[in-house]
């Protein structure tokens, strides 16, 4: 095997079109990062897609994608309670769509099985919700090396099968006046992906939320899509995800018009929320904290405020709301 050369003469290298899985929103063989507050819908959208390339369905703009198959891999959403409901709701076809059954990581022994899974089945798009969850235990979300380097090795699965990859990630609650820096996570993550689309509530229509594309390295920025989570007759339906047309809301709209709170009291909401469906790893909670810009001091002060429990089980420390 010949040895990769560091440097090629420019007119050697092969020109390519980029290819699409929804244009001008979601590129094949590239990273695009899906991102938003907790509780609008981001899980729901990304569901949305799978159900649409199960079934070779047309999206909001009238785009047919060809059929094809999914994988999803989720850490919060379960398979028999939610995502399995809402696919069949949303009308996918669950024989192209397989989730994870267990756990993960992205690390390098994590990456070969994910090659392995794509060898046999060979999707069209990997969702991956939310992405800090599968980050390696150890590896610092802060730290800029660490995390450009975990994202070039996801990238390159990208790249070898021809797959579009989606990291779902949270905003932070502190206020920052750039939007690319109000992400969870380093600017390196924002810095890998080719496009960027942000969640968020519609400006003007509490019942509305907006999807903007507001990074666009590989294409022209597509416009802002409003949709709506319709609810059923009773509170046992599943809500139905329907689109409503295009919108000028721009992500500083949605930058300027979300207040963000004092890191202490974003800490207990962020534990509030999170442990409000039962106990979770220790690991996990610190790591996704870290991810929304919580800091370790004030997420522990947090915990001693509203007197979260800490217990040392066989498969480490488990966090708990007092009852």
């Amino acid at each position: 095997m010949s040895k990769k050369e560091t440097f090629v003469t420019l007119s050697t290298v092969k020109r390519r079109k980029v290819q699409w899985l929804w244009h001008p929103y979601i590129p094949f063989g590239m990273l695009t990062i899906l991102e938003g507050d907790p509780g609008l819908g981001k899980s729901f959208l990304s569901m949305y897609l799978a159900a649409t390339i199960s079934t070779g369905g047309r999206l909001p703009d009238g785009q047919k994608v060809t059929r094809g198959n999914v994988l999803y891999i989720s850490a919060e959403d379960d398979p028999s309670y939610t995502t399995g409901p809402r696919i069949d709701a949303l009308g996918g076809d669950s024989e192209r769509i397989r989730v994870l059954n267990g756990r993960i990581a992205l690390d390098d022994e994590g990456l070969e099985t994910l090659r392995a899974e794509l060898d046999e089945h060979e999707p069209e798009v990997i969702i991956i919700d939310p992405w800090v969850s599968f980050v390696p235990a150890g590896t610092p979300i802060k730290d800029s090396p660490a995390v450009r380097g975990l994202l070039d090795k996801i990238e390159t699965v990208a790249k070898d099968y021809g797959c579009a990859i989606i990291l779902i990630r949270h905003l932070t609650k502190m206020k920052h006046d750039n939007a690319l820096y109000q992400g969870g996570g380093t600017i390196d993550m924002i810095a890998a992906a080719r496009t960027a689309l942000r969640i968020g509530q519609h400006p003007g229509r509490d019942d509305h939320r907006v999807m903007v594309h507001f990074k666009h390295n590989v294409g022209p920025r597509g416009p802002t899509w409003v949709y709506e989570l319709a609810l059923g007759e009773s509170e046992d339906d599943i809500p139905h995800l329907r689109f409503v047309g295009t919108d000028d809301v721009s992500v500083d709209d949605l930058n300027s018009g979300t207040e963000r709170t004092r890191p202490k009291d974003v800490a207990e909401e962020f534990l509030k929320r999170e442990l409000r469906d039962g106990p979770r790893k220790a690991k996990d909670m610190e790591a996704l904290a870290t991810e929304q810009g919580i800091s370790k001091r004030t997420l522990d002060r947090a915990r001693s405020r509203i007197g979260v429990n800490s217990v040392q089980k066989k498969t480490g420390w488990m966090w708990s709301l007092s009852e």
